[in-house]
């Protein structure tokens, strides 16, 4: 009962923190309002999602004892950093869990809602994963947002950086 009550309650905070955030941002009319990117996934994966902001701007899923973790300075916007993970998440996670949330219109609706935002528009392909391609590696390049895999062995947390580039240029 105290376990339920405090999830529930990390959730409602979740959501404030990311309501306050997304409210100041100055270019919020860039991209997805990131409470929508974010609140679907802590919908679908309830307590998988976490946004820390301080000296950087870091959104966590964590659906198991592992993680993956997307940093960008403080300076980038968290509906920059929303937008990356949603796509990194959507097209190139090896998260078997993810599968079933990929099949599902809103999924794909809010990555569509994504890929046709604001200064995304430059990126243009016939399919959806190449314009993800191109919109994650403008992110990953102009904002040093980063991809971190991280696990906790016997309670050490063990973090290594991903190559976005590698990930998004070798899958299909």
């Amino acid at each position: 009962m105290k376990s339920t009550f405090l999830k529930h309650s990390i959730l409602i905070l979740f959501g404030m923190i990311v309501t306050t955030l997304y409210a100041t941002c100055a270019c919020a009319d860039q991209s997805v309002e990131p409470s929508g990117v974010l609140q679907q996934l802590s919908v679908e994966f309830r307590d998988t999602v976490q946004i820390h902001s301080n000296k950087n701007n870091t959104i966590d899923f964590c659906p198991d004892n592992t993680c993956e973790t997307f940093e960008a300075r403080s300076t980038v916007p968290v509906s920059t950093v929303a937008d990356f993970a949603y796509l990194y998440l959507y097209f190139f996670s090896d998260y078997s869990v993810l599968s079933e949330w990929r099949k599902r219109p809103e999924s794909l609706a809010i990555t569509k809602k994504i890929l046709e935002s604001g200064s995304y528009k430059v990126c243009v392909s016939d399919q959806d994963i190449g314009r993800a391609r191109c919109v994650l590696r403008h992110l990953s390049h102009d904002n040093k947002i980063h991809v971190f895999f991280v696990r906790f062995d016997e309670g050490v947390r063990s973090r290594r950086q991903k190559n976005i580039q590698e990930i998004i240029d070798n899958r299909k």
